[in-house]
């Protein structure tokens, strides 16, 4: 999966979120350490968000990029709204929102001192 890049830029972004939650599953190593704590701040954002939007949003972003199971890019866009039961107008939206909640999370995190 690395080595495709796409032309939309928000698959590209989701696509490294897959990579990275398969880096935080690996055994051991820096990467893999740091891959684990930007998966577990991106959650507690998003478990943030969902307390106002009264909706799992950490759920729906679990399903979508890390899960052991099958992610967005092993089972079609298809599936996956029936997996969320969500229209996948829907889904694109919150696709869009999560991608840019990551980038602001991650760009944080790389500015400050708490993963190093």
């Amino acid at each position: 999966m690395k080595d495709k890049d796409y032309k939309n830029e928000k698959r590209n972004k989701e696509r490294k979120l897959v990579e990275m939650y398969e880096e935080s599953n690996k055994d051991s190593g820096r990467d893999s350490e740091k891959a684990k704590m930007y998966i577990e701040i991106l959650g507690i954002c998003l478990s943030g968000i969902s307390v106002f939007l009264n909706l799992d949003h950490k759920k729906i972003a679990d399903c979508l990029y890390f899960n052991s199971k099958g992610n967005l890019f092993e089972n079609s866009i298809v599936k996956m709204t029936d997996l969320l039961a969500l229209s996948e107008s829907t889904m694109n939206r919150y696709r869009s929102k999560y991608c840019m909640v990551a980038d602001t999370v991650f760009s944080l995190l790389d500015k400050s001192s708490l993963i190093d």
